[in-house]
């Protein structure tokens, strides 16, 4: 692969993934055409060739084959999409002479399920450096097994893993990597258990925070379980909490709320969401907390449009962000959030004009901001109206459009912690794909939204709408992968 990589020349480089021994066999020019969006003929006058001199083009290729950035000979964005493991395993194999990966489990520690694209493997840990990182109780709860002779196997799976992908897992890291994975579920457990015991602002807080950045990380589970005792505890440090903390209770409350309603729309449950949304509204009214009026009627718009209330949804978002009129951050992103989601619904009314003004506006206010924050948990900046554009695009029926602004986005710039934002690109870049029937390009984003946001795809209809499309459609040739993810999402049984 070095060598190839060394002519500067990406059908070269294109060849010589396809043909590697890792895989086990060739990979057919139309099933690499379709990582790509393009046709078989292309790809082949490409690898006969035909230069590319798009450096949109060459970032594409290099990004579907994982090449790490430092082995290429053009210039790629600061920040990649590829997560560090993955850049791990594409550098083993870039690298790396043929021959079988070293796939031997360690016989210390324990064996740790974990689920990885989708599948579900069991991967060696450090039992002594679990407890050192105070993630003992996930050691003694979680299921995780010693690896004496019994039971030292990987899950059923791992046998028909390429060997690059085991290369990737156990030769990348992936059991360093885990840790922080579990570090902020181990985390809210230990605060659950503090916060039985005696509620504090303190915790309170970090709890609250915590449910947000676990919202955002796309892990609505872990969101669903800590939010009921957190908002009993905040109930009774509001009620029987001395004066001088009551204030922050509210304040609290409508955080809380503020994220029960998000976890709630997401859910489609419209009508828990709408009361969580005036929960909300009263508390940041009671604290004299502005911004926490806004964030309620953001949540009381998007509730009322799960609720198919459409005008209403609209004229609360446009209300809320007129009446909004400062230039400091705060005020420039709530007024930008609530315009973006205006600008949603005009284009689920199909009026185009409207929602490119509306969407011009934002951009306009994210541009005064700055650049991309994280601002009441909104992530909003000039990638998230991009993405926004995106979600317009798809309302409006525009599939050509959506994939044309997606061009635009480098979705590895994000923030790492923004995985439902990250997930949502790759949702409407499958849609598109799937309404120009372009199959392939559609499944590969699918199975980035699976690894990015695997409960988006498990509780989310979307993408359960566009697995079974696609299902209707399969030709298994072209469409390796379809079928097990379906059954991961329980589109099929």
């Amino acid at each position: 692969m070095l060598e190839a990589l060394a002519t500067y020349d990406m059908g070269t480089v294109m060849r010589a993934f396809r043909t590697h021994p890792f895989h086990g066999r060739d990979i057919s020019q139309e099933v690499a055409a379709g990582w790509v969006g393009i046709t078989q003929t292309r790809l082949s006058r490409i690898e006969n060739g035909e230069r590319i001199a798009n450096l949109n083009k060459l970032m594409r290729w290099a990004r579907a084959l994982g090449i790490p950035s430092d082995l290429l000979w053009f210039r790629m964005p600061a920040r990649s999409p590829t997560s560090d493991v993955q850049r791990e395993g594409s550098r083993q194999y870039f690298e790396s002479e043929v021959g079988p990966p070293n796939t031997a489990l360690s016989t210390s520690g324990a064996l740790l399920p974990v689920i990885v694209d989708g599948r579900q493997i069991l991967v060696p840990v450090d039992a002594e450096r679990m407890r050192a990182c105070g993630l003992g109780p996930l050691l003694d709860e979680s299921g995780m097994m010693a690896p004496t002779a019994g039971n030292a196997t990987p899950a059923a799976e791992w046998e028909t893993m390429s060997p690059l992908t085991r290369r990737s897992l156990l030769g990348g890291g992936i059991a360093a990597a885990a840790m922080p994975m579990l570090d902020p579920a181990c985390r809210t457990t230990t605060l659950l258990a503090q916060l039985r015991q005696k509620p504090t602002i303190e915790n309170a807080n970090t709890l609250v925070r915590q449910a947000h950045h676990s919202y955002q990380a796309a892990r609505y589970q872990e969101v669903t379980l800590a939010l009921p005792p957190l908002m009993a505890a905040i109930h009774a440090l509001a009620d029987e909490g001395p004066a001088t903390h009551r204030r922050q209770a509210l304040h609290l409350e409508c955080s809380a709320s503020i994220a029960a309603a998000k976890l709630e729309t997401k859910a489609g449950n419209g009508a828990a969401a709408l009361g969580s949304a005036h929960r909300a509204g009263k508390a940041a009214l009671k604290a004299g907390d502005s911004f926490g009026q806004a964030a309620a009627g953001y949540q009381l718009a998007c509730a009322l449009l799960k609720l198919g209330q459409h005008d209403e949804a609209e004229s609360t978002a446009v209300d809320c962000a007129e009446s909004i009129t400062g230039t400091d951050p705060e005020s420039l992103t709530w007024r930008g959030a609530l315009t973006l989601i205006s600008s949603i619904i005009a284009a689920r009314r199909n009026d185009r004009a409207e929602a490119t003004r509306r969407l011009d506006h934002a951009e306009s206010l994210a541009e005064r901001l700055g650049g991309d924050r994280n601002i009441g948990w909104t992530a909003f900046g000039p990638t998230n109206v991009r993405i926004h554009r995106m979600s317009a695009a798809v309302a409006l029926t525009d599939p050509r459009a959506t994939l044309s602004i997606a061009e635009q986005i480098d979705v590895g710039s994000m923030a790492s912690g923004l995985r439902g934002r990250q997930a949502q690109y790759h949702l409407d870049s499958a849609w598109a794909h799937h309404q120009l029937n372009e199959d392939m390009p559609a499944l590969i984003h699918l199975l980035d939204t699976e690894r990015i946001a695997p409960e988006l795809v498990l509780g989310g209809t979307a993408a359960r709408s566009l697995i079974s499309e696609l299902m209707n459609r399969e030709r298994r040739v072209q469409m390796p992968g379809l079928r097990s993810l379906a059954q991961r999402a329980g589109v099929l049984p």
